[in-house]
């Protein structure tokens, strides 16, 4: 199955969430320190931006099991150690809290790229490794709701971002072909979700993606806005 970008026949646009439609890789990576600081350890911000940005917060929590907290975790008795649930419970409670005062601002230019889709008919989804409530606070928040014609978040499928289930559950839900799509996603794990599924990718980097591996990708761009102008002019 090619990944080569032939937008003729076009008929949807697959959007991650984090990093892409809302500015929140830095918010994330303040909530896990804010989990982290009872436990002494924290991300430190090349760090993150190298072993964590885009992806779900289950392997997050798994990666700081096997590295920053392993060595405290291995001195405590088995029934008193970590889990990857308890760190993943301790990051959405700091998210939730957040979030209780509005949600992630968006990213520029998302407004106008929706309303182009809109116009130009071509249909949305979401394909997220977030989890659900985390996308129904952006389009509660920000009046997006009814805009995407599903959501896939990482509730909804039992490997995430990198793994390619989620893109294969959003085309089975829309009753696409991987042909008949492309996604934008900020990082190289959800470049690697994409491409597993054959949906051609476009990478909008952004400061803390910027040193992924976006080999794969059809195109690499430097914003939502040239994205739109190419499609415009293609279409």
């Amino acid at each position: 199955m090619s990944n080569a970008w032939n937008p003729a026949p076009l008929q949807a646009l697959l959007f991650d969430h984090d990093g892409t439609l809302v500015d929140s890789e830095t918010g994330h990576w303040q909530q896990w320190n804010q989990a982290l600081a009872e436990l002494g350890v924290s991300i430190d911000e090349a760090d993150y931006s190298a072993h964590y940005a885009g992806l779900p917060t289950v392997n997050n929590a798994q990666r700081l099991l096997d590295t920053l907290l392993c060595e405290s975790e291995s001195r405590k008795p088995p029934e008193q150690r970590l889990t990857v649930q308890d760190l993943v419970a301790r990051k959405q409670a700091a998210t939730r809290a957040y979030l209780q005062g509005g949600a992630f601002p968006l990213m520029p230019g998302v407004r106008e790229m929706l309303q182009f889709c809109q116009q130009a008919g071509l249909r949305m989804a979401i394909v997220t490794g977030a989890r659900q409530f985390v996308v129904e606070a952006t389009l509660r928040f920000h009046g997006l709701e009814g805009v995407f014609e599903t959501v896939v978040s990482a509730d909804d499928v039992q490997h995430s971002k990198p793994h390619p289930a989620c893109y294969l559950l959003a085309l089975q839900r829309m009753g696409l072909q991987a042909s008949q799509a492309l996604a934008v996603e900020d990082t190289q794990f959800g470049l690697a979700a994409a491409h597993g599924a054959g949906v051609a990718c476009v990478a909008i980097p952004t400061p803390l993606s910027a040193h992924h591996d976006f080999a794969k990708a059809v195109r690499v761009m430097e914003s939502l806005g040239q994205l739109q102008r190419e499609l415009a002019q293609k279409s």
